[in-house]
C-alpha cells in the first residue's frame, strides 16, 4: 500500500503541470493506422495504441476520431472471431458517420459490416452492405475505395458461386487498379480471375491470370500471395493430372510457408499433396501427407490458443488503463474547486482506489485460474473431438477403398472364367458356370454396402435426409452414388464399386444434376460436399 501511494503521488505531480499544445488529429491518425498493422500480429500492442489515439482524441474533442477508434477496436475484434462485438462496434460507427455526413467513416463501416457476413457466410446480407458501400465510396469518388468494394462484391459472387458475374466485378477492379498504377491491386485481382475461371473450366485462362500474378506477389515480397499462387498453379494440374508440373510448383510453396513459420499456406500445401497422391493411387504418400497436415493443424490450434490468453491479458491491462484515466478526469475536476479541497478529497480517493486495486487483483487472479482451466479442458476436447472425426474418415476412406480392390478383383476373376468357358478345352463348363456364379453373386450383395452405409452416417450424419429434402423422388441408387461423389471418389472407383462401365457413370451424373436442378457452373462433387 505504501508502494502503491508513492506511485500515486509521483503521478499527481503531473497533474499541477499546465498541458502544453495538443497534437494534431494526423499524429493521431497516426496512431490509428499503427494499431491496424500491430492488429495483424500483436493485438495486445494494438489495443494500447488504439487507447492512446482515444485519450489524444478526447483531449482534442475531436468526436471523429473517437469514432475510428471505435472503428479500429471492431477490426481487433473481428480478427479474434468477437464478430457480435465487432458488428455492435461497426453500427455504432456507421450511426456516427451517418448522423455527422461523415461518408469516410459511413464508407468505411459498411464495407466492414459486409466483410463480418461474409466472415460469417451471411453471404446475401454482406452483399447488402458492399452494394451500400460502392455507392458511398462513388459519391466521394474515391478510386481506391470503389475498386475495394468492387472486389469485395465480386467475392460474394464466388461465393455463391456466380462465377461470370464475379469476373464482371475482378475485371473492373483491375481496369481501375491499373489506372493507379497499385501493384497489389493488380495482383489480387489476377489472382482472383484465375480462381473464378478454374471454377468455371476454363484452366489455361487460369493459369495465364496465375502466372501474370505471381512475378508481380514476388516483386512486392508479398509471400502469402507467392504460396497461394504457386498453390492454385499446382491444383490447376491436379486436375489435369499433371504430376510433374503439380510437384514443380508445390513444394516451392510449400519450402517458403515452412521457411517463414506460415501454418494455414503449409496446411493448404499437405492437403493439395494428400489429393495429389490419392489420385495416382499412392496412399501411402497420401496418408503420410494428411498426417503432416494434422500435426501443423494441432500446431496452429496451440498458437491460436496461445493468441487468445495474451489477448485477455491486454484486456485486463485495459481496465487498470481506464481506471487510471477515470482518476485524472476526477483528480482535474478537484482542482477546479480549490487546492484544499482537491488535497481533502485526493487522500479519500487513494484509500478507495487502493482497496479496490486489490480487490480486483484478487478476482482477476482467481477468474484468470479459471479461464486457464477451462481453456485447458477446451483445448482437450477439441483436440479429441478431431481425432474421433479423422479416425471415422479413414475407415471410411478404408472401407471405399476395399470395396473398389474386391469388386475389381472379383470383375477380373468372373471375365477370366468367360475366357476359359468360351475355349474348347476339357475343362468341366458346369464347374466353371457355377464358379462364375458364385463371383457374379458376390458382385450383388449388399451387406458391404449396408456395412459402408453405417460407417459413412457417423461421419456424414443427416446428408441423406438433406438430400431428400432437395429431391424426395431420389432413388437408392441415386443417394449411394451421391454417397461417393461426397467422398470425391473418382468414377473410375465408383464404376468399380457399382459395378458399371465409366459411360454409365458418367450418364448417371448428368442424371442426378438434372434431378437436383443443378446450373452447368456448379460443380456436383463441391455441391455434394457442402449440402
Amino acid at each position: 500500500m505504501v508502494r502503491l501511494l508513492g506511485i500515486l503521488f509521483l503521478v499527481l505531480g503531473g497533474f499541477f503541470r499546465l498541458s502544453g499544445q495538443p497534437e494534431d488529429t494526423t499524429a493521431i491518425q497516426a496512431l490509428y493506422d499503427s494499431a491496424y498493422r500491430e492488429g495483424l500480429q500483436d493485438p495486445a500492442a494494438a489495443l494500447r495504441l488504439i487507447e492512446q489515439g482515444e485519450e489524444n482524441s478526447r483531449a482534442q474533442g475531436w468526436e471523429a476520431g473517437l469514432a475510428e477508434g471505435l472503428s479500429q477496436r471492431a477490426m481487433l475484434a473481428r480478427r479474434k472471431g468477437e464478430y457480435d462485438e465487432a458488428t455492435r462496434l461497426f453500427a455504432e460507427v456507421l450511426s456516427f458517420g451517418e448522423k455527422n455526413k461523415n461518408l469516410r467513416l459511413k464508407g468505411s463501416a459498411l464495407n466492414n459490416l459486409g466483410i463480418l457476413q461474409w466472415n460469417l457466410r451471411n453471404y446475401r446480407e454482406g452483399l447488402v452492405f458492399f452494394q451500400r458501400a460502392l455507392a458511398v465510396q462513388q459519391i466521394r469518388k474515391d478510386t481506391t475505395a470503389i475498386a475495394n468494394s468492387l472486389s469485395n462484391i465480386g467475392m460474394i459472387h464466388t461465393a455463391l458461386g456466380v462465377h461470370d458475374s464475379a469476373i464482371l466485378c475482378y475485371t473492373q477492379t483491375l481496369d481501375l487498379y491499373q489506372q493507379k498504377n497499385h501493384s497489389k491491386g493488380i495482383a489480387t485481382m489476377y489472382h482472383n480471375l484465375a480462381v473464378s475461371y478454374r471454377e468455371l473450366g476454363n484452366l489455361n485462362l487460369s493459369n495465364e491470370y496465375l502466372h501474370r500474378a505471381l512475378p508481380l506477389y514476388t516483386s512486392l515480397g508479398d509471400l502469402t500471395g507467392q504460396i497461394n499462387t504457386l498453390k492454385n498453379i499446382a491444383k490447376n494440374h491436379l486436375k489435369t493430372e499433371n504430376s510433374d508440373s503439380l510437384l514443380r510448383y508445390l513444394q516451392p510453396a510449400l519450402e517458403l510457408a515452412k521457411k517463414h513459420g506460415m501454418l494455414k499456406e503449409q496446411m493448404d500445401c499437405y492437403e493439395v499433396l494428400s489429393e495429389h497422391y490419392a489420385s495416382t493411387g499412392d496412399y501411402r504418400q497420401s496418408r503420410e501427407q494428411l498426417q503432416n497436415f494434422i500435426a501443423v493443424r494441432d500446431s496452429q490450434f496451440t498458437l491460436d490458443k496461445t493468441r487468445q490468453l495474451a489477448d485477455l491479458q491486454a484486456k485486463y491491462e485495459a481496465e487498470l488503463n481506464l481506471s487510471g484515466l477515470q482518476v485524472k478526469i476526477e483528480r482535474e475536476k478537484r482542482i477546479r474547486q480549490g487546492w484544499t479541497f482537491f488535497a481533502i478529497g485526493l487522500l479519500l480517493l487513494a484509500g478507495v482506489l487502493g482497496y479496490a486495486q486489490v480487490m480486483r487483483l484478487r478476482r482477476n487472479k482467481a477468474e484468470g485460474l479459471r479461464l486457464r482451466s477451462e481453456h485447458e479442458a477446451e483445448r482437450l476436447r477439441a483436440d479429441s473431438l478431431a481425432r474421433e472425426m479423422e479416425f471415422k474418415n479413414r475407415a471410411l476412406t478404408a472401407k471405399a477403398i476395399y470395396l473398389v480392390q474386391k469388386n475389381q478383383i472379383l470383375s477380373e476373376a468372373s471375365q477370366q472364367l468367360k475366357e476359359l468357358i468360351s475355349r474348347d478345352k476339357p475343362v468341366s463348363s458346369d464347374n466353371l458356370k457355377k464358379i462364375q456364379s458364385f463371383i457374379s453373386q458376390n458382385l450383388r450383395q449388399t451387406d458391404q454396402w449396408e456395412e459402408f452405409l453405417i460407417h459413412f452416417e457417423q461421419v456424414h450424419p443427416g446428408f441423406f435426409d438433406r438430400l431428400r429434402q432437395v429431391n424426395p423422388q431420389l432413388t437408392a441408387y441415386d443417394l449411394r452414388f451421391s454417397a461417393y461423389l461426397r467422398l470425391n471418389l473418382s468414377n473410375k472407383e465408383i464404376a468399380a464399386l457399382l459395378h458399371a462401365t465409366l459411360r454409365a457413370v458418367d450418364t448417371q451424373r448428368y442424371r442426378l444434376r438434372k434431378k437436383l436442378a443443378l446450373d452447368a457452373s456448379q460443380d456436383l462433387v463441391v455441391w455434394m460436399q457442402n449440402i
